[in-house]
């Protein structure tokens, strides 16, 4: 069923409400609903871009680049829903590893910092992410990579485990095809698989089970 949306003059955010109906025999139909809200840019859609190519405005979001073309911040537009807005910023090590990611939500007219993530590294491997405060929220157990050594491949194919320290904590390992992509997760604590992934020739998909969603990452 298709749903129209007002977004000729801005960008729209529309609730869509989904219902969900599964015949269940004799017994009553099970019942599910769920709700979302897309955020749709302005149509048409204009795009601008700095000398370098870099993307500097689409149709909801304003990026700022530094001179390593490196993206340290992305704002949602001001025409843009107030319950839609969100601001991230970016910090990096001079080989262009990830060191902070500050992610913000709009409240009370300006944004406010929601959470921070720093990440630590052996090399160029991921050991750890951490929060504002410096406290676990993931971890990575390592072993050999693709390489048979602990990096020369980059580290791929070398995540033996990673824990999520939120609670309840819990710990997942990893499952991987013949090139080191993961490809699940599975529960330390049962064996059940807590996430799936797939990939096509931009980025990896991912979705966990149960869940019904499904996000390119």
């Amino acid at each position: 069923m298709e749903t129209p949306v007002a977004n000729g003059s801005g960008p729209a955010y529309p609730a869509l409400a989904v219902l969900g109906v599964l015949n269940n025999g004799t017994n009553p139909d099970l019942v599910t609903n769920y709700t979302a809200n897309p955020l749709l840019p302005m149509t048409p859609e204009i795009f601008s871009h700095d000398a370098d190519g870099n993307m500097t405005k689409d149709g909801l979001w304003t990026n700022v680049w530094n001179s390593e073309n490196r993206l340290v911040k992305t704002e949602s537009l001001s025409t843009v829903p107030e319950a839609a807005r969100a601001r991230q910023e970016w910090a990096y090590l001079p080989d262009g590893r990830w060191i902070e990611r500050i992610v913000s939500t709009w409240s009370g007219g300006g944004y406010v910092p929601a959470y921070t993530n720093r990440y630590l590294w052996d090399g160029q491997v991921l050991l750890a992410v951490l929060d504002h405060n410096n406290g676990l929220v993931l971890s990575f157990m390592r072993g050999l990579d693709m390489s048979g050594t602990l990096q020369g491949a980059g580290g791929v194919g070398g995540v033996l485990a990673v824990t999520t320290h939120n609670s309840p904590l819990s710990t997942h390992f990893t499952c991987y095809d013949g090139n080191g992509n993961v490809m699940a997760l599975a529960s330390a604590a049962d064996s059940s698989v807590t996430a799936e992934y797939d990939y096509d020739e931009l980025a990896p998909v991912w979705w966990t089970p149960g869940a019904g969603g499904r996000v390119e990452v």
